[in-house]
């Protein structure tokens, strides 16, 4: 069959081949595995930068909230002091009421018209004889023409005639359509 020496030759190009081939793929797959790593690292330092800001928003927004409560206390501080200086020092005809600040009021201090809401309506009042707002002619004010005074009233049965002619000129007219189109979809 086949010499030793060709089988001998044979494996040691395999070999030769198989380690050039492991050569190349072993380079590229370092070269995606530094990559890889380059992101890794990349994504970790972007998590602890995000994490970061997220810590420096959370703390100005509490020194905000505390700055704020100590400007309130301050700013009742000295609403008190007003009143109290008001209430001591205008004694006689002007005497000054100061309210207190952050008390809560009893129901029977809140005018009765507050306490009674009423659900907003969808639609205008009207009174008797008035157009409602989804009427046709509701806003459109119709000016008289001279020498019409008395036409108003026919005016209005002759727009009303008309309006019913239109519609039933224009049902005609329907009904011719879809007669001619039923005779085409039977032809």
């Amino acid at each position: 069959m086949y010499s030793i020496d060709i089988l001998i030759a044979s494996g040691l190009c395999a070999l030769v081949v198989g380690g050039v081939l492991g050569m190349v793929f072993g380079r590229k797959s370092t070269a995606g595995s530094q990559q890889a790593r380059e992101l890794e690292k990349r994504i970790d330092q972007l998590s602890r930068d995000k994490q970061a800001y997220e810590n420096r928003v959370t703390e100005h927004f509490t020194e905000t909230a505390d700055r704020l409560n100590a400007l309130t206390e301050m700013y009742r501080g000295i609403h008190e002091h007003l009143a109290e200086g008001a209430s001591t020092l205008c004694v006689g005809k002007n005497d000054v009421t100061v309210t207190r600040l952050g008390g809560t009021r009893d129901d029977s201090e809140v005018p009765q018209e507050a306490l009674s809401i009423e659900q907003p309506r969808d639609y205008a009042p009207k009174t008797e004889g008035e157009t409602g707002m989804l009427n046709e002619s509701f806003g459109i004010e119709r000016e008289p023409v001279p020498g019409t005074q008395g036409l108003a009233d026919t005016e209005t049965e002759e727009t009303e005639d008309v309006a019913e002619g239109t519609t039933a000129q224009a049902d005609e007219a329907e009904g011719e359509t879809r007669a001619d189109t039923e005779r085409k979809e039977n032809a």
